[in-house]
C-alpha cells in the first residue's frame, strides 16, 4: 500500500533507499500511533482544546518528515500550503 501511495504522490522514479527509509518511517508510526493516541484521548477527556488527531498528524509528519522534503511530504499527506511542516 505503502508503494502504491508512493508511486502515486511521488511518482515512479522516487528512489528506492528512500522509499526503505519512507518505510522505517511508517513502522515507527504504527509502533507509536496507539500510545500517541491514547494520550491525545486522556488529554481531550481532561479539557483540552486540541484535536485528538492532531497529535497524531505531528506523529506522522515528524516521522515522514526525516525522510522527505517539505513539498514531498506536503503531496505524500495532502496538507494544505499553508500548514507548517516545520
Amino acid at each position: 500500500e505503502l508503494e502504491l501511495t508512493i508511486d502515486y504522490k511521488l511518482g515512479l522514479d522516487f528512489p528506492a533507499e528512500r522509499r526503505e527509509a519512507l518505510w522505517l518511517a511508517q513502522q515507527r508510526v504504527h509502533r507509536k500511533q496507539i500510545p500517541v493516541a491514547l494520550l491525545a484521548f486522556a488529554r481531550k477527556a481532561i479539557g483540552s482544546k486540541e484535536s485528538v488527531e492532531a497529535p497524531l498528524v505531528r506523529l506522522l509528519t515528524r516521522e515522514y518528515g526525516k525522510v522527505l522534503t517539505a513539498s514531498e511530504l506536503r503531496t505524500m499527506l495532502d496538507l494544505p500550503a499553508g500548514f507548517s511542516v516545520s
